[in-house]
């Protein structure tokens, strides 16, 4: 029996349009292979990651300050990490 996990949405649709384009960039370096190209998509990664970090840190930030007056549902919150 397979336990299903709750989708934590994490990943906005700002950042799955940032994470497409990284992904076109990174196609686009790998044809071309250029230092612009590389650059680019470098620079991109990187702000996609940024734009994760932030989302996960804001959404269990939020998920705790709802949840910090009941420790039983705080760690549930905290279960699925």
């Amino acid at each position: 029996m397979s336990k299903h996990r709750r989708k934590i949405e994490i990943i906005t649709p700002e950042i799955k349009k940032e994470m497409w384009k990284r992904n076109a960039l990174k196609c686009k370096f790998n044809k071309t292979r250029s230092a612009d190209d590389w650059e680019a998509y470098r620079s991109l990664r990187n702000r996609v990651v940024a734009l994760r970090r932030k989302s996960t840190i804001r959404h269990f930030d939020q998920l705790c300050s709802l949840r910090a007056g009941n420790p039983r549902e705080f760690w549930k919150s905290l279960r699925p990490l």
